[in-house]
């Protein structure tokens, strides 16, 4: 894949977008069964008891949220493995999730580690370090590696490439922040509730800004690997 300019890569995601909507609905389904079990949750059970109850001592608590982190790692996953092929139909999509999903929240798992404590050492840290580790995710997906190797091996891609990655990053955050901008000033001059403006919004989210971003990364990470292969091709050619 050749190194492609941001407008080609996000032109690149939209048209995989558009061929593999309906095939990727089943996995933008469960997010918004996620979503929706996190309000049901906030609304019906935190938020009315949250001065009179110490949740964190409650099992039923951990259970639900360990419950929502798997399911966020397993519509991102399925969407990468639906990136990775477009050849697989859904139950094999589903299929291959279910076989490196627990690896999968590992790495997940370690990554946020490694990125809070860089966080918590002013910021600065936690944001190189998001940046370096950003493409682990879709080594492990694309490689079939171990979440270790798939985090070092994302520290060698963005290596030397830290700040045109970043750029990227914020300019797709940015495009999206007009996007949602936009879209919510639409909301406000109709004629929609604030509830039914904000319903709208999150399925705009779900179902379009979500995989559309997971998409312009994982095509990122293959533009910036086919040029780091590139590069070492024509230094072996050279000695």
């Amino acid at each position: 894949m050749a190194n492609l300019s941001f407008s080609n890569l996000f032109v690149q995601s939209f048209e995989w977008y558009k061929r593999n909507f309906w095939r990727i609905l089943p996995s933008l389904l469960l997010s918004a069964f996620s979503y929706w079990a996190i309000f049901v949750y906030l609304q019906q059970v935190l938020l009315p008891n949250i001065l009179k109850y110490n949740f964190f001592t409650d099992p039923l608590f951990w259970i639900f949220w360990l419950g929502i982190f798997y399911l966020f790692c397993l519509v991102s996953l399925l969407l990468l493995i639906a990136l990775k092929d477009e050849s697989k139909g859904i139950k094999a999509i589903f299929q291959e999730g279910f076989s490196m999903i627990f690896a999968f929240c590992f790495l997940n798992i370690i990554v946020a580690l490694i990125n809070g404590l860089g966080f918590l050492l002013f910021i600065v840290p936690g944001l190189i370090l998001s940046i370096y580790l950003g493409f682990s995710i879709f080594v492990f997906v694309e490689e079939k590696t171990s979440p270790i190797l798939a985090i070092r091996k994302s520290y060698d891609l963005v290596k030397g490439n830290w700040l045109k990655v970043f750029k990227y990053y914020l300019l797709l955050a940015l495009l999206f922040f007009c996007l949602g901008l936009l879209s919510n000033t639409i909301i406000a001059l109709s004629s929609l509730s604030v509830s039914s403006g904000a319903l709208l919004s999150e399925v705009l989210s779900i179902f379009l800004l979500n995989p559309l971003s997971i998409a312009f990364h994982y095509f990122l990470y293959k533009s910036i690997s086919s040029e780091k292969a590139s590069k070492i091709e024509e230094v072996e050619l050279t000695q």
